[in-house]
């Protein structure tokens, strides 16, 4: 969209002149994106819609009258992301900090700072304390819903990620390769999963994980580029993945989800692309793509997949296309920091109609 600024003459005030531009010139910089990026492409049905991006407090708020962002208000080199509350939390390597993107306040936000050294990933238990992944402590540091600051007890390790379910907390160790099962109000040591290896599969190198509905465990093991799936007592269920740059294989497995439809979200940070999978360890589809084009990664390192938020986004997704539910996915290089896309599908109605013209 090309904006010209109209020439004015005679002696209109120079206050007017400066709101009339101020007022056209936002009109033209708040102008949607026109292209739309659909994955996979024509003439394959739609699944996913690329939506928009997040870096600055500027692309949740009028980018003319939001002035220069300040220094909490601008992500460097995310890696940890995790919606809850309505709000996105993003591990910011670089500042050693949390930032906390409020959509409904449109402003950008820190948990306290000063502590953490290297903040990875980000956890929430059912009371709504904040847990951050944190191997410059070489721990977990806790942030309560009461404004309490607590390094959890973990002891010594190494955590790159955890999850809380209930009054569990799961902790990737990638020192010892395991995870570690914690009493989330003691900090007692439960158990520790991963090292069984009856049937050829261990964890090694593992990254991130993610816990479904059932409390089914999934870890992305670095060392051997595969996805490992355990049941609570760590047992294995499914194992998938190796090494490679095709459809299924992985060469750098990082951050992974799984929906309420049990679809599992694997982000490889070597070849640049979300992959989604089925229960069976079967890939269904791919998104991303190295670029520097919206729609496109660039070092992915973590991924979210949530319904909150849903009529804040869905004003970026096509008229024809119905988004579920949203990804979330961080990208540590490149200008788009939180690629935000939209999985869902064609609506019916239109779909109808297209059909009916041809």
């Amino acid at each position: 969209m090309n904006c010209r600024i109209p020439c004015f003459c005679g002696a209109m005030p120079r206050l007017f002149i400066t709101l009339f531009l101020l007022t056209f010139l936002s009109a033209c910089a708040a102008a949607p994106q026109t292209t739309t990026i659909f994955f996979p492409p024509a003439p394959d049905a739609p699944h996913v819609q690329y939506l928009t991006s997040i870096s600055t407090v500027r692309d949740i708020r009028s980018s003319l009258f939001a002035g220069e962002p300040g220094p909490g208000e601008k992500i460097a080199k995310p890696y940890g992301i995790a919606v809850t509350a309505g709000k996105i939390y993003i591990s910011d390597v670089p500042f050693a900090r949390v930032s906390i993107v409020d959509l409904v306040e449109k402003e950008f936000k820190q948990l306290p700072q000063g502590i953490l050294k290297t903040p990875i990933n980000i956890a929430f238990d059912e009371k709504g304390a904040v847990y951050v992944a944190d191997p410059g402590t070489k721990g977990i540091v806790r942030f309560t819903y009461d404004d309490q600051i607590t390094h959890f007890p973990t002891g010594e390790i190494k955590p790159t990620d955890m999850a809380a379910r209930g009054k569990e907390l799961y902790v990737v160790d990638y020192r010892s390769s395991s995870i570690k099962i914690f009493d989330i109000e003691s900090g007692t040591l439960l158990d520790t999963l991963g090292r069984d290896s009856s049937k050829g599969e261990v964890l090694s190198l593992p990254t991130n994980m993610a816990i479904d509905k059932e409390g089914n465990i999934y870890v992305t093991n670095l060392g051997t580029c595969r996805v490992i799936k355990m049941d609570r007592s760590g047992k294995l269920l499914k194992a998938f993945g190796e090494l490679g740059d095709r459809p299924g294989q992985f060469t750098r497995p990082k951050g992974i989800a799984v929906d309420d439809n049990g679809l599992i979200y694997v982000v490889d940070a070597g070849s640049q692309v979300v992959q989604i999978f089925d229960q069976n360890g079967q890939v269904l589809m791919f998104f991303g793509e190295q670029g520097s084009k919206g729609g496109t990664l660039n070092i992915p390192a973590d991924i979210a997949v949530t319904r909150e938020n849903l009529d804040y986004f869905r004003k970026f997704a096509d008229p024809s296309f119905e988004v579920e539910h949203l990804i979330f996915v961080t990208n540590q290089s490149g200008p788009r920091k939180i690629s935000v896309y939209g999985f869902g599908h064609t609506k019916p109605i239109i779909a109808a109609n297209k059909t009916a013209q041809k």
